[in-house]
């Protein structure tokens, strides 16, 4: 389900003045703007974009549903080559996909058109998944402290650093500031 959040203060009828805006500075209306269908099994993961118009959801049936986000149209699926449930997925700004699947460890990219790109086992357990801000490499967590940067054009591993054996639960991927690189490179 879409729905659409306005940002705004509610007003509290006893005291006709706005309620604790910490938690009240947006609405959401009501009743869901869209009820997007076509999965057989519960929703494991979901991906937003407003600048590609597009809901992209990942399921335990081993699909993935495109839906326009504005109009709530369905446009395609892709299934799983094996059937295996899709665990984990991203897509970067150049209309490439990759879902995980935790039942065979593999990782699939596809075009947002449709068209089976790469594939590749994980070699392990990922527990989190991030794109790089230019959208090139993928970054990959795994159970055992791993860190595995991938290519978002082949899905090959470019680097590995192993860790030291605990596992990573978050990533976030920043874009490197010019003050940081000056730094770096007068020290």
């Amino acid at each position: 389900m879409v729905w659409h959040t306005y940002k705004g203060r509610l007003m509290d009828k006893k005291s006709r003045g706005p309620t604790d805006p910490s938690t009240k500075d947006h609405i959401i209306i009501q009743s869901p703007f869209h009820i997007l269908c076509g999965h057989d099994d519960i929703i494991t993961c979901l991906f937003v974009s407003t600048d590609l118009d597009i809901v992209i959801s990942g399921s335990k049936d081993g699909t993935c549903i495109f839906h326009t986000l504005r109009e709530g149209i369905y446009v395609r699926s892709i299934r799983h080559p094996t059937g295996s449930s899709i665990s984990k997925l991203v897509v970067s700004q150049h209309g490439r996909i990759v879902f995980y699947s935790e039942n065979d460890l593999s990782l699939h990219m596809y075009s947002i058109n449709g068209k089976h790109i790469a594939s590749s086992e994980s070699n392990g357990r990922l527990t989190c998944m991030e794109l790089s801000c230019c959208g090139e490499f993928l970054v990959c967590a795994g159970d055992h402290g791993q860190l595995i940067l991938r290519s978002m054009h082949s899905l090959d591993v470019i680097y590995r650093y192993e860790g030291g054996g605990k596992v990573i639960t978050s990533l976030c991927v920043l874009q490197r500031s010019a003050s940081w690189q000056e730094q770096r490179t007068a020290a």
